[in-house]
C-alpha cells in the first residue's frame, strides 16, 4: 500500500486501484501484517472456532445472542440468524468457541450439541448440517501485552498512512476491545471519512 494506491492481491495476481481512503475493518494488528506483508502472530491470541448448524426448527426464544457465562462450557456466544432475518424458515445457529483446544475440531459439533440440548435449546437429531471453521489468527486474549502490541500497531499505521487508511475493528484506536466500542470508533471514523471533500 502507498498513499493513495492500494496493491490488491487476487488469487495470485496483483492489481493496483488508485483510491484516497482504505477502511480495514480487520484492527490494526492484522492490516499492519497485510499492508507490510509480514507473518502475523502473536502470542496473546486464544484459538477461535465458529460451528456453524443449520438445525430442523428454530430455536426457542426470542435473542440474537445468547452467552453462555457456565463455566464448564464450551463455548462463549451463539448467535440465532432467525432472529436477525425474521424468516419463520431460518434454523441458522453459530456458536463460537476460545480455546478448548482440548475438543478437536470432528468431535466439536457432538460436544456444542449436546450442551445446547442440556439447555433446552435444541432436541436430539435437531441438527441438519454442521460445519466448524478454525479462524487462524485467533481472537486476542485482552492482556496488558496485547493493547501495547494494538496500540503500537495502530500508532504506526496512523503515522505511516494519516486519513489514506482508517482502521476499525478490534484494538482499534489501540483501546477497542468490545463490540460497543468497535461500532462507535467505525461508525465515527467512516462518518468523517464520508465528510470530507
Amino acid at each position: 500500500m502507498e498513499r493513495g494506491k492500494v496493491l490488491m492481491s487476487r488469487h495470485g495476481s496483483s492489481v493496483v486501484v488508485q483510491c484516497d481512503q482504505v477502511v480495514s475493518s480487520l484492527g490494526p494488528s492484522i492490516t499492519r501484517s497485510l499492508v507490510e506483508k509480514r507473518p502475523f502472530g502473536s502470542p496473546d491470541r486464544v484459538s477461535y472456532r465458529l460451528v456453524h448448524l443449520i438445525l430442523d426448527q428454530k430455536i426457542p426464544g426470542d435473542f440474537s445472542y445468547l452467552y453462555n457465562h457456565c463455566s464448564s462450557g464450551s463455548f462463549f456466544r451463539l448467535t440465532n440468524y432467525g432472529h436477525f432475518s425474521g424468516r419463520v424458515s431460518d434454523t441458522r445457529i453459530t456458536v463460537e468457541v476460545l480455546g478448548q483446544e482440548r475438543i478437536a475440531d470432528n468431535s466439536l459439533v457432538t460436544v456444542v450439541t449436546n450442551e445446547l440440548m442440556k439447555a433446552g435449546l435444541v432436541g436430539r437429531d435437531s441438527v441438519r448440517s454442521s460445519v466448524v471453521q478454525r479462524e487462524n489468527s485467533g481472537f486476542p486474549i485482552p492482556t496488558v501485552g496485547t493493547f501495547e502490541q494494538f496500540s503500537e500497531d495502530y500508532s504506526v499505521l496512523s503515522e505511516t498512512y494519516g486519513d489514506h487508511l482508517i482502521t476499525v475493528g478490534v484494538g482499534a484506536g489501540g483501546v477497542d476491545f468490545f463490540q460497543n466500542e468497535i461500532l462507535v470508533r467505525g461508525a465515527r471514523d467512516i462518518r468523517a471519512m464520508m465528510s470530507v471533500g
